[in-house]
Protein backbone atom coordinates (compact mmCIF):
# COMPACT_ATOMS: atom_id res chain seq x y z
CA UNK A 1 0.00 0.00 0.00
CA UNK A 2 1.22 3.49 -0.79
CA UNK A 3 0.40 6.58 1.27
CA UNK A 4 0.82 10.15 0.06
CA UNK A 5 0.43 13.16 2.33
CA UNK A 6 -0.03 16.65 0.90
CA UNK A 7 -0.10 19.50 3.41
CA UNK A 8 -1.98 22.70 2.56
CA UNK A 9 -1.14 25.79 4.60
CA UNK A 10 -3.84 28.08 5.93
CA UNK A 11 -3.23 30.51 3.05
CA UNK A 12 -3.56 27.71 0.47
CA UNK A 13 -6.79 26.48 2.06
CA UNK A 14 -8.16 30.05 2.04
CA UNK A 15 -7.38 30.38 -1.68
CA UNK A 16 -8.87 26.96 -2.51
CA UNK A 17 -12.00 27.52 -0.40
CA UNK A 18 -12.62 31.02 -1.75
CA UNK A 19 -12.16 29.82 -5.33
CA UNK A 20 -14.52 26.90 -4.66
CA UNK A 21 -17.20 29.27 -3.31
CA UNK A 22 -16.91 31.59 -6.30
CA UNK A 23 -17.02 28.71 -8.83
CA UNK A 24 -19.97 27.02 -7.11
CA UNK A 25 -21.99 30.22 -6.71
CA UNK A 26 -21.77 30.32 -2.92
CA UNK A 27 -22.08 34.00 -1.91
CA UNK A 28 -19.11 35.57 -0.14
CA UNK A 29 -19.34 38.72 1.97
CA UNK A 30 -17.08 41.66 1.24
CA UNK A 31 -14.18 42.04 3.64
CA UNK A 32 -10.96 43.86 4.39
CA UNK A 33 -9.33 40.73 5.79
CA UNK A 34 -9.92 36.99 5.51
CA UNK A 35 -8.78 34.09 7.66
CA UNK A 36 -9.78 30.45 7.97
CA UNK A 37 -10.27 28.15 10.92
CA UNK A 38 -10.29 24.34 10.77
CA UNK A 39 -11.98 21.61 12.75
CA UNK A 40 -12.57 17.92 12.26
CA UNK A 41 -16.27 18.29 11.50
CA UNK A 42 -18.13 16.76 8.54
CA UNK A 43 -20.55 19.70 8.20
CA UNK A 44 -18.14 22.59 8.82
CA UNK A 45 -14.52 21.56 8.36
CA UNK A 46 -13.38 25.00 7.20
CA UNK A 47 -14.90 28.28 8.25
CA UNK A 48 -13.87 31.39 6.36
CA UNK A 49 -14.00 34.55 8.48
CA UNK A 50 -14.55 37.79 6.56
CA UNK A 51 -13.50 40.77 8.69
CA UNK A 52 -14.53 44.28 7.82
CA UNK A 53 -13.65 47.47 9.64
CA UNK A 54 -16.60 48.82 11.56
CA UNK A 55 -18.08 45.34 12.06
CA UNK A 56 -17.68 43.81 15.51
CA UNK A 57 -18.03 40.17 14.43
CA UNK A 58 -16.70 38.73 11.17
CA UNK A 59 -19.16 37.27 8.67
CA UNK A 60 -18.54 33.56 8.19
CA UNK A 61 -18.97 30.97 5.47
CA UNK A 62 -18.51 27.29 6.30
CA UNK A 63 -17.53 24.48 3.96
CA UNK A 64 -18.25 20.81 4.59
CA UNK A 65 -15.59 18.12 4.45
CA UNK A 66 -16.74 17.13 0.93
CA UNK A 67 -16.59 20.74 -0.27
CA UNK A 68 -13.09 21.20 1.18
CA UNK A 69 -11.95 17.97 -0.47
CA UNK A 70 -13.30 19.18 -3.84
CA UNK A 71 -11.64 22.57 -3.34
CA UNK A 72 -8.23 21.06 -2.54
CA UNK A 73 -8.40 18.56 -5.41
CA UNK A 74 -9.24 21.43 -7.78
CA UNK A 75 -6.28 23.42 -6.40
CA UNK A 76 -3.99 20.44 -7.03
CA UNK A 77 -5.17 20.29 -10.65
CA UNK A 78 -4.67 24.06 -11.06
CA UNK A 79 -1.08 24.03 -9.77
CA UNK A 80 -0.10 20.72 -11.40
CA UNK A 81 0.09 18.40 -8.39
CA UNK A 82 -0.80 14.91 -9.67
CA UNK A 83 -3.44 12.99 -7.74
CA UNK A 84 -4.46 9.43 -8.55
CA UNK A 85 -8.17 9.02 -9.26
CA UNK A 86 -8.30 5.59 -7.69
CA UNK A 87 -6.74 6.72 -4.42
CA UNK A 88 -8.83 6.95 -1.26
CA UNK A 89 -8.69 10.56 -0.08
CA UNK A 90 -9.00 11.62 3.55
CA UNK A 91 -8.68 15.12 5.03
CA UNK A 92 -6.96 15.74 8.34
CA UNK A 93 -6.93 19.20 9.96
CA UNK A 94 -3.50 19.89 11.46
CA UNK A 95 -2.75 23.06 13.37
CA UNK A 96 -2.47 25.80 10.77
CA UNK A 97 -3.54 23.79 7.74
CA UNK A 98 -5.07 20.62 6.35
CA UNK A 99 -3.42 17.43 5.13
CA UNK A 100 -4.85 15.46 2.23
CA UNK A 101 -3.96 11.81 2.73
CA UNK A 102 -4.17 9.63 -0.39
CA UNK A 103 -3.85 5.84 -0.06
CA UNK A 104 -3.28 3.56 -3.03
CA UNK A 105 -3.24 -0.18 -3.22
CA UNK A 106 0.10 -1.41 -4.45
CA UNK A 107 0.43 -3.49 -7.60
CA UNK A 108 1.40 -6.58 -5.58
CA UNK A 109 -1.82 -6.28 -3.53
CA UNK A 110 -3.86 -6.12 -6.74
CA UNK A 111 -2.09 -9.21 -8.14
CA UNK A 112 -2.75 -11.16 -4.96
CA UNK A 113 -6.43 -10.16 -5.10
CA UNK A 114 -6.67 -11.26 -8.76
CA UNK A 115 -5.05 -14.61 -7.97
CA UNK A 116 -7.43 -15.26 -5.11
CA UNK A 117 -10.35 -14.31 -7.37
CA UNK A 118 -9.11 -16.70 -10.08
CA UNK A 119 -8.91 -19.54 -7.58
CA UNK A 120 -12.63 -19.16 -6.85
CA UNK A 121 -13.68 -19.34 -10.51
CA UNK A 122 -14.78 -22.71 -11.91
CA UNK A 123 -12.22 -24.27 -14.22
CA UNK A 124 -13.31 -25.35 -17.69
CA UNK A 125 -12.01 -28.60 -19.09
CA UNK A 126 -9.79 -28.59 -22.17
CA UNK A 127 -12.56 -30.22 -24.22
CA UNK A 128 -14.95 -27.34 -23.51
CA UNK A 129 -12.39 -24.81 -24.81
CA UNK A 130 -11.95 -26.41 -28.27
CA UNK A 131 -13.71 -25.00 -31.25
CA UNK A 132 -15.35 -27.61 -33.36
Amino acid sequence: MELRKIFFSSAEVEVAATSYCINSGKPLPSADRLYATFKDDIEAMVTLHFCRSGRSEPATVSLSRAEVCDALIHLCKEIGVPLPRAGKKVLWPQGDGISLMVTLESFSTQVIELRSLQSTLPRESATNNRLG
